[in-house]
């Protein structure tokens, strides 16, 4: 059977992995060299991954700093409030981990605070044991022969993890929730004061609550766009729980480096289906 010329799959992780990873998301493309590579951007999220790649790593653009980097095969995304540009090379495998909140400062028993300004980090630094299992991955293993490598790293990086927080719990309530839940409350669900979860959370994400649940929103706001692109801003906004365009465009400036209009282009321009609501899956 021929191989398509990409696709995206998202896969689910074993009952024993669900504490830790939220889903895996593979992509193959084999494009014929006479074809223009794949080239998209890729909004900042609040969740962290790993990410290997299989066959040849992808060239990223920074549209804020306007850095571009060459990704190594094993990479480390943290604490990323930044749009990228990413380009493809015309034949590639790539495999993202999307972990749970809370879990990278977990294995790597670091503050995320320290990854801020670090758009990826090469894992030779701080989990050099990916490399090993780059070693043991190849483009002719099948999607789930794949996700078996993985899962066995995995199976064995979590248990030397330190313990969950209830925190954890409540970031990832405040994500599932899009950002609709009070600070008072997140401390409630933490069993922590305001301060005691603004420290936390630096601690486990790098950010605060509040900036997490803004750039939740801009996440929701960008992925509604990408979907629909012929929705006005304004009905964005709205949808968005935006108190006006206004709010949305300095969200958009912050976030993205762009504003609203630049980004239409994007989105009428995409290659790939990008868009899914798997962020705010409860």
């Amino acid at each position: 059977m021929e191989t398509p010329m990409h696709y995206v799959k998202i896969i689910p992780p074993s009952d024993l992995l669900k504490e830790f990873v939220r889903y895996f998301m593979l992509f193959r493309s084999n494009i014929p060299n006479d074809l223009k590579p794949i080239e998209f951007p890729l909004p900042p999220s609040p969740e962290n991954f790993l990410c290997f790649y299989v066959e040849n790593a992808a060239e990223l653009y920074n549209s804020i700093s306007k850095s571009k980097e060459k990704q190594s095969n094993s990479v480390i995304v943290g604490p990323n409030d930044k749009l990228f540009q990413i380009k493809l090379p015309h034949r590639t495998f790539l495999i993202r981990v999307i972990l749970q909140q809370g879990v990278l400062s977990r294995i790597l028993k670091m503050p995320l605070t320290e990854l801020i300004d670090i758009d990826t980090f090469d894992s030779n630094y701080i989990l050099p044991d990916m490399r090993k299992v780059n070693d043991r991955l190849s483009f002719d293993l099948s999607d789930m022969e794949a996700i078996g490598v993985i899962e066995n790293y995995l199976n064995e990086k979590f248990q030397k993890a330190s313990k969950p927080l209830a925190i954890d719990t409540a970031l990832n309530q405040l994500i599932q929730f899009e950002g609709r839940i009070r600070v008072d409350d997140l401390a409630k669900i933490s069993n922590l004061s305001n301060r005691q979860l603004e420290r936390q959370c630096l601690y486990r994400t790098g950010y605060t609550p509040k900036y997490i649940a803004r750039m939740v929103r801009f996440v929701k706001a960008w992925n509604l766009k990408e979907k629909y692109p012929e929705l006005s801003w304004t009905n964005v906004a709205y949808q968005c729980d935006y108190s006006d365009q206004a709010h949305l465009i300095k969200d958009f400036k912050q976030f993205s480096g762009i504003n609203p209009k630049q980004a239409q282009f994007h989105f009428n321009n995409l290659p790939l289906d990008l868009q899914n609501d798997l962020l705010f899956e409860r």
